[in-house]
């Protein structure tokens, strides 16, 4: 039976609902477990400034937390693996949602790249999968694979800030030790230097009939959420909570000097402090330093709190000192 193709332009620029918006057409794709009833979604969306990292993670080692900070760019944890991306209103995302048994990735990219050769552009995929024109990466992609469903989704660089781009993906990892994924760095480019009069409509309309969707059935529409069903607003919500975009980090040993000759060592599982190994303190202060970390967030404000109820002038001069190191990644208020 020849599946159903359904496209989708979200109208929202909210990085946290268009996933979300994302997740509910993922988990909503009808699927008979014969696949006589298959049906494709597309879904194409813009965001507003900010970070997006893969599931397995971890943001003090692939982003410029502080400098997010000042800017107001928030960090986003996506629900595939892959890498970290930066999004803009001038990046194109595109995702297709696909029954297990039609799950065919290759198929995806030469959709993707069918789209851009109709406008001109030389794009090829590298061995990592990437999209390039002329050696330079314009589009990122990451997978997720279900029991029963699959969806692969991607960037396109059409006018991004490639200034913010490096600005908020160039992180500084000195004493991390983690288990989770690293991102690739490569060189990046706008797909505007090499069709200028490109615009969002014209890109969206040609990946679009790639995929082999009329764009003429393409839908606009908000997320509305609460409007969908109970998951897809419980989805917006915890994509935004601190224990999702913070606490899903893989676990990770953060170690420094905090004196001349003394090194503490931070063992972080989930976002919290497990277990602190100290050298060179006295073993009294070692085990108060423990005491008074366990379970703490990894988080520089709640450090700080903790240093001006110390009780010792000792451990407040450490807990400031293990404060500041973290502030070097710490964007979070």
């Amino acid at each position: 039976m020849e599946m159903i193709q359904r496209a989708f332009v979200s109208s929202s620029l909210n990085p946290f609902e268009n996933l979300a918006f994302e997740d509910w057409l993922y988990r909503t794709l009808p699927v008979q477990p014969d696949g006589s009833a298959a049906e494709i979604r597309v879904l194409f969306y813009r965001n507003d400034p900010c970070v997006v990292i893969g599931r397995h993670q971890n943001p003090w080692k692939e982003c410029a937390l502080g400098s997010m900070l000042s800017a107001g760019i928030p960090l986003v944890r996506r629900q595939s693996g892959g890498g970290a991306v930066y999004h803009d209103a001038g990046n194109i995302n595109w995702s297709i949602m696909v029954p297990r048994q039609h799950y065919d990735p290759d198929h995806n990219f030469t959709c993707v790249l069918t789209g851009l050769h109709g406008l001109g552009i030389p794009a090829e995929r590298n061995e990592r999968s990437d999209l390039l024109v002329q050696g330079r990466k314009v589009s990122g992609s990451a997978f997720k694979v279900g029991r029963d469903r699959c969806i692969h989704h991607g960037t396109l660089l059409l006018h991004a800030d490639l200034d913010d781009l490096l600005r908020y993906l160039t992180a500084r990892d000195r004493g991390l030790m983690s288990k989770g994924i690293d991102s690739v760095r490569s060189r990046v480019a706008n797909l505007q230097e090499y069709a200028p009069d490109l615009g969002n409509e014209e890109l969206i309309s040609s990946v679009a009939q790639g995929f082999g969707v009329d764009p003429e059935t393409i839908v606009q529409l908000q997320p509305d959420l609460q409007a969908r069903d109970t998951l897809a607003y419980e989805c917006f919500t915890r994509l935004q909570e601190w224990d999702w975009r913070y606490g899903k980090t893989p676990d990770f040993r953060h170690s420094f000097f905090v004196g001349d000759q003394q090194m503490v060592e931070l063992d972080v599982h989930r976002g919290r402090i497990r277990q602190v190994l100290a050298d060179g303190l006295p073993p009294e202060t070692g085990q108060r330093l423990q005491q008074q970390l366990q379970s703490v967030r990894y988080r520089r404000q709640d450090i700080l709190h903790l240093a001006g109820h110390s009780g010792s002038r000792m451990l407040e001069t450490i807990l400031k000192r293990i404060a500041q190191e973290i502030e070097i990644y710490d964007y979070q208020s």
